[in-house]
């Protein structure tokens, strides 16, 4: 529902609900990805087959951040929470560790996998396609 509150000012209310179990999808692969109205579509890097393990529920994550929220830079803890409500059997731990280093291009050892650049502290989105490893 939108509400004008304002010169050029729209207050929108989502009612949100829990969702009931296997609602909401767990992986992305069955169908193609939809922004937000008006933002950039998810630049999909994994294109293909799909990633297992905890990079793949991570990038998986990631893309439903993006979806919902129209944005495309997360933290650490967004991803995280993410995970959580999808039940995810990873650490906090391994979920940092793989967003903040292994997945990362400016992590602070050789990346393992180039999908996600750092943007400002705490702060990743996805890397595009082109991107190298900053020297």
């Amino acid at each position: 529902m939108f509400r004008s509150v304002g010169d050029g000012v729209r207050l929108i209310v989502l009612n949100v609900i829990a969702p009931v179990p296997d609602q909401w999808p767990t992986t992305m692969q069955a169908r193609p990805l939809r922004a937000a109205a008006g933002a950039p579509a998810p630049n999909i890097a994994h294109a293909g087959r799909a990633p297992a393990g905890a990079r793949g529920e991570i990038l998986n994550a990631i893309d439903a951040l993006h979806i919902r929220s129209g944005s495309e830079l997360f933290t650490v803890h967004d991803v995280a929470a993410e995970l959580e409500r999808r039940g995810t059997r990873y650490a906090l731990s391994t979920i940092t560790t793989m967003i903040t280093s292994h997945m990362c291009l400016d992590g602070p050892s050789p990346t393992q996998w180039p999908d996600l650049r750092r943007v400002d502290r705490g702060v990743y989105r996805r890397a595009q396609p082109d991107e190298k490893i900053r020297p």
